[in-house]
């Protein structure tokens, strides 16, 4: 019998000015065991030339350097090398959080905070593991800046994007919203890593009357909500806005902030400081069930690319109370183990892509209210 060859680690470049997190970082990736760092860089310029010499599976880049910036060496490691990217920050300033935003336009597919003695770092060996298995193919750069952040970076292959590569449903069938949902008066969504990617589509697509109100909860870094509703707000027709706690829940679109679940009561937000979900707060799971008590059956679960399994829990008990479920489908997602942990449950009516999902939340209120027709 031959040996069992020992399983191959994920080549890792670490990227960031300081070296002392340089340091902490490669100790934190080669106690793991599953980790190799071939190289580390303390400028962006650095980053660009060792990325391209020595193709790592993934790369860690820091988003503030001198010489040049985090943000700048991860469009110009896309647009030539096909290098999953996790950028990694300390910083929630505005000035920090308007590089994020562009980084979410660009393609970066996820961003997290820089571990330290006072945080899980699991949760960052969890990141790198997780994005380093993502295919991403390279393009061409855009002469002009392209307002779809996936339009210089293709994730995984072409054929896998069907909702940029062919005509979205114009409508669906009446079959498609379940007969249990007698009006709907709600939406709440779930999505982590590739989430923007898939958010983009979809929230572009709803027009600017849309009724029904949108509620988000996107994991992302702490004090980084609002560099994703700075990035949507232009692209969007519908209003989009930070949820603020004790406002009214209305129409438009709401995405939860950092630090705490976001959650419905008696129409309106209000936070809650119980424990994280799937290690996430805010968590899908704990909207959702808000959601429940909040509307029963008068509400659309929906769940995107994502880690984990965050929101699986809270769109079983939606599902009980007779709700529709919609999850986005593998080959149009980042990573799919968020949805594949509802599907896995029996709860979904319905697995589509992003354009798709859009088109259907669409129809779903033109059949449900009366009161309104879409343009």
């Amino acid at each position: 019998m031959l040996p069992t060859s020992p399983q191959k680690r994920i080549r890792v470049l670490v990227v960031d000015d300081s070296s002392v997190q340089r340091r902490m970082l490669v100790s934190l990736l080669e106690v793991d065991g599953g980790f190799e760092v071939i190289g580390t860089a303390s400028n962006g310029a650095e980053a660009i030339l060792m990325a391209l010499k020595l193709q790592p599976d993934v790369i860690t880049m820091d988003l503030r350097m001198p010489i040049m910036d985090g943000l700048a060496a991860s469009e110009a490691i896309i647009e030539q090398a096909p290098i999953p990217i996790l950028m990694v920050t300390s910083s929630a300033s505005k000035d920090d959080q308007r590089l994020v935003a562009k980084a979410i336009g660009a393609g970066i597919l996820a961003i997290i905070a820089k571990p330290n003695i006072n945080t899980d770092t699991n949760e960052f060996l969890r990141m790198v593991r997780g994005i380093s298995r993502v295919k991403v193919i390279r393009r061409k750069p855009q002469q002009k800046p392209a307002s779809n952040p996936m339009a210089r970076t293709i994730i995984a292959e072409a054929a896998a994007l069907p909702f940029e590569r062919r005509e979205p449903v114009a409508r669906l069938s009446p079959a498609i919203l379940p007969t249990s949902v007698a009006r709907v008066d709600v939406i709440g969504i779930a999505s982590s890593t590739g989430g923007p990617q898939a958010l983009e589509p979809l929230l572009t697509k709803l027009p600017a009357d849309y009724p029904v109100p949108i509620i988000i909860v996107q994991h992302i870094v702490p004090g980084f909500a609002a560099s994703l509703v700075e990035w949507l707000k232009p692209l969007c027709a519908l209003q989009i806005n930070l949820a603020v706690i004790g406002q009214p829940v209305t129409a438009g679109i709401w995405v939860a902030g950092g630090g705490s679940h976001l959650v419905v009561q008696e129409g309106l937000f209000h936070s809650s400081m119980e424990m994280p979900v799937s290690g996430q707060r805010p968590s899908g799971t704990v909207l959702f069930r808000s959601l429940v008590r909040e509307y029963r059956n008068n509400a659309v679960g929906v769940v995107l690319s994502g880690m984990g399994d965050d929101g699986a829990a809270g769109l079983e008990m939606m599902h009980k109370a007779g709700a529709a479920i919609l999850a986005q489908d593998e080959a149009s997602s980042v990573i799919h183990s968020m949805p594949s942990s509802a599907i896995k449950k029996g709860i979904v009516h319905h697995v589509m892509n992003p354009i798709e999902i859009a088109n259907t939340l669409i129809d779903f209120a033109r059949r449900s209210r009366l009161d309104w027709q879409p343009p």
